[in-house]
């Protein structure tokens, strides 16, 4: 987030921010910072309807209730909270991409 590059996710500064951590016995991830519900609330305006591409040059244009990262935050983590890197999906295309990702395949649906 801050642009120091480190081996791992974020730098010493940042870490607790994002990192999982305890706090009166309820676990917190990245997604329940406010940050990110800020980061969320802005891609689900700018995207109202799935991007995904149905093929034909048509869209899914179902309700978009998923804000996704379109590079995903494991390879680009200082990219976390960039809006450019960002894109709303309906919760099963979003199942599809996430699967996709987890072989190997990234896609953009602003570029389809």
């Amino acid at each position: 987030m801050c642009g120091v590059a480190t081996r791992n996710d974020y730098c010493e500064d940042c870490a607790p921010e994002f990192n999982r951590k305890q706090d009166r016995g309820r676990t917190y991830t990245r997604r329940s910072t406010a940050a990110y519900q800020r980061w969320r609330k802005r891609i689900l305006a700018s995207d109202p309807v799935c991007l995904w591409p149905e093929g034909g040059g048509r869209r899914c244009l179902e309700p978009a209730t998923v804000a996704d990262h379109i590079i995903p935050i494991s390879e680009a983590p200082e990219r976390i909270f960039d809006l450019a890197n960002g894109q709303g999906l309906c919760a099963s295309h979003h199942s599809v991409k996430t699967a996709e990702e987890s072989r190997g395949i990234f896609r953009n649906t602003r570029a389809d």
